[in-house]
């Protein structure tokens, strides 16, 4: 059988680690902490009402949730850059004479809010490494060839890949790809109108090229899933990678809505509520895994979400690697350390990074392996054979 062979880490005190970069102190006296180069604010916010089903477990009749759900829609009716039907999300500016957190306090102290939350601007999660040829040690960890044996893909399955962008010519990455679409500024483009979904930073070749470069074509490298599909879904337009928590969700929404049945994100702001709400979306709405790096700060990770198979690194001896997050928001731990995988430089580059980018996308591909041996498996099911196995 194929076993991840990884071990999940529990810290001993939470209440010892500031979780920066998320809310502290739940409720109308919520703030909000920045942390430069992983979670920065950017002038926007995503807001999202009470949903009818919690009113109504509250004991309001329809008039009373409708009229709470309309003064909710009041208060950002001026402020509104963007309303996400699936996920019932409002994008909204700061206005000026305000901030992330005094917009936060205002909003929730209506009550009728579920979360304000900043739209984070949020960074690629790899520590690159000197680019050179290494084995890759993680199959033989984590029992790949074992699973081989078994199932190597027929192709059916396809794995997204939020990141800068997928090298489209690569020689372990041409053929896997399918259409993808450009989700930089919070609305996905399809790249049959023109969105441009080629790497502009080179982060995103590695991380597709983990979950799944083309194997046993006597060239190069293998991914976990090297008979997947690759659908790229670049997510921002610098060239220094960063993103913003709408630009993910929307790139996540987007693919699993054009049938990817996995979604890698190995980026950092994995404790946004909003990601937990694309994930339930993803689950149960597309019968899609998603997968997001758990951080590569080694903190205590608390904030759970149940339909988010968030990722940490390990070593090659099973230890937690370093600079990995940690704790009960961790689901499975893999490989991510010097991962050799295809490289951005050139059609025939390969090389090495580490960081929980690295992680995130060998346990995709994972779910997408496991996902292909029967497409009748549910999400949920895929999960369970993901954490257990």
């Amino acid at each position: 059988g194929f076993s991840m062979r990884l071990t999940r880490f529990i810290p001993v005190a939470f209440a010892a680690i500031a979780v920066v970069g998320t809310a502290q102190n739940a409720g109308p006296q919520t703030y909000f902490v920045e942390q430069r180069g992983v979670t920065e604010f950017s002038g926007r916010m995503i807001v999202r009402p009470h949903q009818v089903n919690d009113l109504a477990l509250r004991g309001m009749n329809w008039g009373e949730i409708e009229a709470r759900r309309a003064e909710a829609r009041s208060l950002v009716s001026g402020i509104t850059l963007n309303y996400v039907p699936e996920t019932d999300e409002y994008i909204v500016k700061v206005p000026l004479g305000m901030n992330e957190n005094s917009l936060a306090i205002h909003l929730m102290s209506s009550g009728d809010f579920q979360y304000v939350e900043p739209d984070w601007t949020v960074y690629p999660l790899a520590i690159p490494n000197d680019a050179q040829y290494s084995s890759q040690w993680h199959h033989t960890r984590i029992n790949s060839p074992t699973a081989w044996n078994h199932f190597t893909g027929d192709g059916s399955v396809i794995v997204a890949i939020t990141d800068t962008g997928v090298r489209l010519t690569h020689q372990d990455l041409a053929s896997q790809l399918v259409p993808g679409a450009n989700s930089a500024t919070g609305t996905a483009i399809p790249q049959a109108s023109g969105g441009q979904v080629n790497d502009i930073h080179g982060h995103g070749t590695h991380v597709a090229g983990t979950a799944a470069a083309r194997g046993n074509n006597t060239v190069g490298v293998s991914g976990v899933s090297w008979n997947a599909k690759i659908m790229p879904i670049r997510v921002t337009n610098s060239s220094g990678g960063s993103s913003s928590i709408a630009a993910l969700t929307a790139g996540a929404r987007w693919a699993a809505d054009n049938g990817a049945r996995v979604v890698s994100t190995s980026y950092s702001g994995v404790s946004s509520t909003s990601v937990q709400t694309t994930g339930n979306y993803i689950k149960f709405t597309r019968n899609g895994v998603y997968c997001w790096a758990a951080g590569n700060d080694n903190v205590a990770r608390t904030v759970d979400h149940a339909d988010v198979t968030i990722v940490g690194a390990s070593t090659t001896t099973d230890t937690k690697a370093s600079f990995s997050a940690f704790g009960v928001a961790i689901d499975v731990f893999a490989p991510g350390v010097n991962i050799h995988a295809t490289y951005n430089t050139n059609d025939t580059a390969y090389g090495l990074m580490s960081g929980t980018s690295m992680a995130c996308p060998c346990a995709a591909g994972l779910a997408g392996l496991i996902t292909g041996t029967n497409p009748l498996l549910t999400a949920q099911e895929v999960e369970t054979i993901l954490y257990q196995t």
